[in-house]
C-alpha cells in the first residue's frame, strides 16, 4: 500500500493532511483527509452530499462515504497515514526531493 500525503501547513487547523492511497498496482483512491481530534488522529473518506438526509443511529446523516471500510482496515490505514504524516512533518526542507 502506497500513500501520497499533502500536509496542510496551517498547524492551527484540525485538518492535518490530504492523501491518496494506491491499494494494489493501478488502483488508487484519492481525496482522503487526516484530522486531529480530541481523541487523536482519524481519517475521513471522500464523501458526497445526499439529496435527502437519512436517519442513522438517531442522527441525521447528510453525507455518505464513497468508501466503506471494515474497522480493521480503517485502523491500519490510519496507522500508516499517521506514521507518514509524522515522518514528513518532522523532516527538514533539505530532505524533500524537489
Amino acid at each position: 500500500m502506497n500513500i501520497k500525503l499533502f500536509i496542510n501547513t496551517n498547524e492551527e487547523m484540525k485538518h492535518k493532511a490530504t492523501f491518496s492511497i494506491e491499494v494494489v498496482e493501478g488502483f488508487y483512491s484519492g481525496g482522503w483527509k487526516l484530522f486531529e481530534g480530541s481523541n487523536g488522529y482519524f481519517i475521513s473518506s471522500p464523501s458526497y452530499k445526499l439529496k435527502e438526509p437519512k436517519e442513522y443511529n438517531g442522527k441525521k446523516q447528510e453525507y455518505q462515504d464513497y468508501n466503506m471500510l471494515k474497522r480493521e482496515l480503517r485502523d491500519k490505514i490510519t496507522e500508516l497515514v499517521v506514521a507518514e504524516y509524522e515522518k514528513q512533518a518532522n523532516s527538514t526542507v533539505d530532505e524533500f526531493p524537489f
